[in-house]
C-alpha cells in the first residue's frame, strides 16, 4: 500500500469535514443570530407599548451553568454576640468607609465566617443613623440571592450582624441553558400588567428598569422551613422601580 497517498486522501477528507462542520455551525450562528434579532426588535416594541423603560444594559447571555446544590448554613449565635460585644468594647470607631470594611472583614474572620464566596457589595447608611456593610455571596462570578450578611455600625462602632447564607456543595452533572435576557423582560412586562390590573402598580406611570442580572436563586421562606440542603437554579435577577426585585426563571424546562 501507498501509506504516502493514503495519507494525503485521508489529510483531504479531513479538510473537508471540517469545512462542512464550519459552514453547519455557520448557517447555524447567522440563523440563530438572525431569530435572536428579530426576539429583541418585539421586546424593545413591547417595552415602549408598556410604558417599561431600561435605564441598564442588556447582559449578555451564558453558554449554560449547572445547577447548584446548597446547604443552609447554621452558626453559633453566641460566639456571634461575643464577638460582636467584644468587637464592640476594643475596637477603635471606624471614621470612614474604607475602616468599616477593615473592622467588618476582621469580624467576619473572628467568627469564621469568611467563606471563599463571601464579597462585600455595598456600603450604606440607613435612615436611623447606622451604616450597613454587606456581604454578598458569589460562584463562579454569580451571586447566590436571598444570601447575605450584614455587618451594622453605629457611630462608628459594630452593633450587630445579621445573616443568612447558604454555602454551594456540588455542581450539577449537566450544564443548564440559560434563557434570553429577553425572554425574561417578555416575562417581566406580564408581570407587570398583572400588577397593574390588580392595582399594585400605577396604571400610567412609567415602570423603569435599574439593573439586571444573572444569579442562582432558591425562595427564601425554604429557610424557614428547617430543610437543610436544596438545589439552586439559574434565574434573572430584574431590579425596578423604588428597590423591588423580580426573579425570573432562566433555564428552559
Amino acid at each position: 500500500m501507498d501509506w504516502g497517498r493514503a495519507k494525503n486522501i485521508i489529510l483531504v477528507v479531513l479538510v473537508a469535514t471540517n469545512i462542512f462542520l464550519i459552514s453547519v455551525y455557520g448557517i447555524k450562528y447567522e440563523k440563530n443570530r438572525e431569530n435572536n434579532s428579530e426576539l429583541y426588535r418585539y421586546m424593545n416594541e413591547k417595552l415602549e407599548e408598556n410604558r417599561i423603560e431600561l435605564a441598564c444594559g442588556i447582559p449578555e447571555n451564558s453558554a449554560g451553568i449547572p445547577a447548584l446544590t446548597v446547604k443552609y448554613e447554621k452558626y453559633d449565635s453566641s460566639r456571634i454576640n461575643r464577638e460582636v460585644e467584644a468587637a464592640s468594647e476594643t475596637g477603635k470607631p471606624a471614621e470612614n468607609e474604607k475602616e468599616m470594611r477593615e473592622a467588618a472583614d476582621e469580624l467576619i474572620r473572628a467568627c469564621g465566617l469568611d467563606t471563599k464566596g463571601a464579597s462585600i457589595v455595598s456600603i450604606k447608611e440607613n435612615a436611623d443613623g447606622s451604616t450597613t456593610v454587606r456581604y454578598g455571596n458569589y460562584y463562579r462570578d454569580i451571586p447566590l440571592q436571598e444570601c447575605y450578611m450584614n455587618v451594622v455600625f453605629r457611630d462608628g462602632k459594630i452593633s450587630r450582624l445579621e445573616r443568612k447564607w447558604m454555602e454551594p456543595v456540588e455542581e450539577g452533572k449537566s450544564k443548564i441553558r440559560v434563557t434570553e435576557p429577553a425572554t425574561a423582560l417578555l416575562r417581566f412586562i406580564e408581570m407587570i400588567n398583572e400588577d397593574r390590573e390588580k392595582g399594585k402598580e400605577a396604571a400610567e406611570e412609567t415602570v423603569t428598569v435599574s439593573d439586571m442580572y444573572l444569579t442562582y436563586y432558591v425562595n427564601g421562606d425554604e429557610i424557614r422551613r428547617n430543610i437543610l440542603y436544596d438545589t439552586a437554579f439559574p434565574a434573572w435577577c430584574i431590579r425596578y422601580g423604588d428597590g423591588q426585585i423580580r426573579y425570573i426563571s432562566a433555564y428552559e424546562q
